[in-house]
């Protein structure tokens, strides 16, 4: 999750030519940020770093440091100062974050080009193609979802400025304020960072910062503190998730499994997928996915 709130981009009701055509004036967050360090046992915070926003795109938290460093051949968990004092490190991270999808997000690259083609978790979500998915990938959890947001609306009016100086259209769906969050996981709406935390602690048994697929089929065959009936539900979320195509079939389970942390061979995935197909088509529906999640 990135933010580029008003204290960043720098714009006041009172500016000369109006408060769109003066923003992105900061290299970094004002203010007192915190340390944006999430758990994580693949991108770990180095003692002492802070991981708030930084650069063009205001990118924050250490596992889009470490993902941003990765690419571009940069150690920026252990110096993320170099997002805030390098402008070639600087703008290579928001071009890296500009152009790589991030599933269940795509890039914002793709949603502007018009690449980007909604599954039907998306269209079931609200999520359509325009300007308001991008703010849905960049900082949805928090802005996105609960009808109209003033940093929302702050994002749109930049963009049609933008739109203006370069002569073009600004395209429908400005607004994400009907789109449910893409940050939004296995049933748990409202962007409230201590109920993700909630719920994450009571799945993540091994507290790693991740859901295996064994502590993920638990949580749905013990229960949770919400109720045995909301499973169904949020089989079905998590179904839809990784049906790619909006079929109503799961045909990649390797990438699945992967996506999951969890180690498994296409081999492996092929006889997993043979255990559960009644009809021997070869893809997993959601009826097999539930037998699958039991087994």
């Amino acid at each position: 999750m990135r933010r580029r709130e008003k204290q960043y981009i720098g714009g006041w009701a009172s500016a000369p030519d109006g408060p769109y055509s003066w923003g992105y004036c900061y290299l970094k967050e004002q203010g007192s940020p915190g340390d944006y360090c999430s758990p994580s046992a693949q991108w770990p915070c180095a003692s002492g770093r802070k991981y708030y926003g930084r650069g063009p795109i205001q990118i924050s938290y250490n596992y889009n440091y470490g993902q941003a460093g990765k690419a571009i051949g940069v150690d920026l968990l252990n110096n993320p100062d170099l997002v805030a004092t390098d402008p070639v490190v600087s703008f290579k991270t928001a071009l890296w974050f500009w152009m790589t999808p991030q599933s269940p997000k795509p890039s914002c690259h793709d949603v502007i080009t018009g690449s980007w083609n909604p599954s039907a978790a998306d269209g079931s979500a609200g999520r359509v193609p325009g300007f308001g998915a991008i703010t849905n990938i960049i900082n949805g959890g928090l802005e996105c979802g609960h009808g109209s947001d003033s940093r929302v609306q702050d994002r749109i009016g930049f963009f049609r400025r933008y739109c203006e100086v370069l002569g073009i259209s600004a395209g429908d769906n400005l607004d994400c304020g009907n789109q449910r969050s893409f940050d939004l996981r296995l049933g748990v709406h409202g962007g409230a960072a201590e109920e993700v935390g909630r719920v994450m602690a009571e799945i993540d048994k091994d507290g790693d910062g991740f859901i295996e697929l064994r502590e993920f089929t638990e949580f749905h065959e013990n229960g949770t503190s919400s109720s045995l009936d909301a499973t169904n539900k949020e089989l079905r979320d998590a179904f839809d998730l990784y049906d790619k195509n909006g079929n109503g079939l799961i045909s990649e389970l390797h990438a699945v499994m992967k996506s999951l942390g969890e180690k498994c061979s296409l081999a492996d995935c092929s006889r997993m997928i043979a255990s559960v197909d009644v009809d021997s088509d070869g893809c997993v529906n959601f009826e097999e996915f539930k037998k699958m999640m039991k087994v």
